[in-house]
């Protein structure tokens, strides 16, 4: 895992790749609020998924073991500055 900081609020994070092709800064760690998963890795980064309502409660149904990431959007003070339209 390659832990590098938000360079806004200095948090602890590290980065995927979405389901689109494009980085996303995730908080360290699994989530139970998160809404994505780990499909696969590229180059020492996670591939994600991003998991609507409907997915997660049949998965949570199955009890499989989940690895839910949260992206750091969620969490930075500072998000809406780094957020792309």
């Amino acid at each position: 895992m390659n832990v590098s900081f938000c360079r806004s609020c200095q948090a602890a994070i590290e980065w995927g790749i979405t389901d689109n092709g494009r980085r996303i800064p995730l908080d360290v760690g699994t989530w139970p609020d998160g809404r994505l998963v780990i499909a696969g890795r590229l180059d020492g980064s996670q591939l994600l998924v991003s998991l609507t309502g409907d997915q997660l409660a049949r998965l949570r149904e199955s009890e499989a073991e989940l690895e839910l990431r949260r992206a750091h959007f969620q969490t930075c003070p500072q998000a809406d500055t780094w957020r792309q339209s």
